[in-house]
């Protein structure tokens, strides 16, 4: 779960310190800023997560590893509900069963920039290797 990397947003809004010493050290960072809407900067710039969750099984949904470094985003394995619908989903454009849509990144991976390709539909792992 994401609670440890939310206690010091959650400290902050309580009127105490993440660093006060009365629980274990996280890695947690104070994101209420960008947040409230006050910057649009975040103070985290990567972060490792499962592509569907922790609580997500590999046999169940497929995927096995996701990696941000801002503003690219590396994935490793069977990744699941990797598809896009049509413009206005569901509609009758695209039929789209996004349980049975995988995209495969295998080693080293699929490489993407989340800012100039949000959609994540070019893959630069060939093209940046130092990267992926």
């Amino acid at each position: 779960r994401n609670y440890p990397r939310r206690y010091a947003t959650f400290a902050r809004l309580a009127g105490a310190t993440a660093d006060d010493g009365a629980t274990p050290a996280t890695d947690s960072l104070d994101v209420w800023d960008l947040i409230a809407g006050h910057t649009s900067v975040s103070p985290r710039t990567e972060w490792a997560q499962t592509p569907l969750g922790e609580n997500a099984t590999r046999a169940e949904h497929g995927g096995d590893a996701c990696y941000v470094r801002y503003p690219h985003k590396l994935l490793v394995g069977r990744i699941a509900q990797n598809g896009w619908p049509g413009q206005i989903h569901p509609n009758l454009t695209v039929a789209w069963d996004s349980f049975s849509d995988y995209l495969e990144c295998p080693p080293p991976g699929c490489l993407f920039d989340v800012v100039s390709d949000p959609s994540e539909r070019f893959d630069l792992a060939a093209t940046m290797p130092d990267l992926a």
